[in-house]
């Protein structure tokens, strides 16, 4: 463990009260060894990878979680009438249709993987495969909010409550502001530092 200690150079006897040994003391860097027991070990360990997922992931949710809660507020069901409901049912059919007949031609594709030869002419068609697979997970998702959105309009004096939604939008514009000063704080603490100190100590 990294420690800052500090010595005493002084020849006269602490009993005296009158002793000013501050202009004696001086301070030297060094480092203080403990022996701990198996548990505690196994403690810090779990500890310091804990630390890399803490830096990870809550680096994604500080971009993460405001715009997930702005784009709710954005894509809010509205009101909508008769005509417009159906033109938005009708090209929800359609792009349904477009992300069944997606996965028709993955499946086929995936069937003739099987009949290639040659490896890397193999490998380069699974790659096609996957990134085809990876594509229409998206459209099902995205499909798939749609739909909700869509089936919310339907039953929008039932089902919609306008007060949550802009809600959504007020606690994304603060964690926006929360995320701005955080990362403002992690330059200014961490990265930012004089001759090794940092360059703002808040």
């Amino acid at each position: 463990i990294p420690i800052y200690s500090l010595e005493l150079n002084a020849t006269t006897s602490l009993m005296n009260s009158t002793l000013d040994v501050s202009s004696q003391l001086h301070g030297i860097s060094t480092s203080l060894t403990l022996k701990v027991s198996f548990p505690i070990y196994v403690i810090a360990i779990l500890g310091w990878f804990g630390w890399w997922f803490f830096v990870i992931y809550a680096g994604v949710g500080l971009s993460a979680l405001p715009m997930d809660l702005i784009l709710e507020y954005l894509r809010r069901p509205i009101r909508m009438k008769k005509d417009e409901f159906k033109r938005a049912r009708e090209s929800l059919v359609t792009d349904l249709a477009n992300v069944k007949k997606m996965g028709e031609d993955i499946k086929v594709k995936n069937a003739t993987v099987r009949t290639i030869s040659g490896w890397w002419a193999a490998r380069s068609a699974r790659g096609e495969v996957r990134d085809g697979i990876k594509q229409m997970e998206i459209l099902v998702l995205e499909v798939e909010k749609r739909y909700e959105v869509l089936r919310l309009q339907a039953e929008f004096n039932k089902r919609v409550n306008p007060i949550c939604y802009f809600l959504y939008l007020v606690l994304g514009c603060m964690f926006v502001v929360v995320s701005f000063f955080w990362v403002l704080h992690i330059l200014l603490y961490d990265l930012i530092r004089t001759n090794g100190v940092p360059y703002n100590k808040f």
